[in-house]
C-alpha cells in the first residue's frame, strides 16, 4: 500500500492534568501536541492525537511527523521504546471522525488510547487514535507460540 501522513495540528502547549499524569510530568511542563491523519492508498485510515514531553524532543518539527514518530524518536533522539499500554474500545464516529475518516456519523470506529514507554520506564507518548473499523483489523497474539514473541 502507498502510505502517507497529513499533519493537521502541531503545537507546543501545556498538557491537561490527565496527559501530565500519564506522562509523569507537571502541568507546567510543555508538551508537543499533534494530530495526524494516516492514509493507505489515499484512504484515511486513522486519526491520531499524540502528546509527548517537549523536553524529550526539543527540536521536533512538524515536517518530522510525516513519517513514523517512533522512528524519529529512535533515530533523532535515541529513545528506545519498549512497551505500550493500550485500550481498544469500539465507539461510534463523531462528526469530526466522519468528516476526516470518510465514514458516517455513528459508524463504528476503533478508539485506541495508550501510553508508550521508554526502556527506563519513562512515558514518552500519550495517544488517542481513531481507526476506521471497516478498514482495520487488530490481531493480538499472546504467549510463547506467537510468531512475534521473542
Amino acid at each position: 500500500m502507498k502510505v502517507r501522513t497529513e499533519v493537521l495540528h502541531f503545537a507546543r502547549e501545556l498538557p491537561s492534568k490527565d496527559v501530565a499524569e500519564k506522562l509523569g510530568i507537571k502541568e507546567k511542563d510543555p508538551v508537543l501536541h499533534f494530530e495526524r491523519v494516516r492514509y493507505a492508498n489515499d484512504r484515511p485510515v486513522v486519526l491520531e492525537k499524540s502528546w509527548t514531553p517537549a523536553a524529550e524532543c526539543p527540536d521536533l518539527k512538524r515536517k518530522d511527523l510525516k513519517g513514523s514518530l517512533y522512528l524519529i524518536l529512535l533515530k533523532k533522539y535515541h529513545h528506545h521504546i519498549v512497551a505500550a499500554h493500550q485500550s481498544l474500545p469500539a465507539v461510534v464516529a463523531s462528526e469530526v471522525d466522519a468528516r476526516i475518516l470518510g465514514v458516517q456519523i455513528g459508524e463504528p470506529v476503533m478508539l485506541v488510547r495508550g501510553v508508550t514507554y521508554l526502556h527506563d520506564g519513562r512515558a514518552i507518548e500519550v495517544e488517542e487514535s481513531r481507526f476506521c473499523a471497516r478498514l482495520i483489523e487488530f490481531i493480538i497474539e499472546l504467549g510463547e507460540s506467537s510468531q512475534y514473541g521473542v
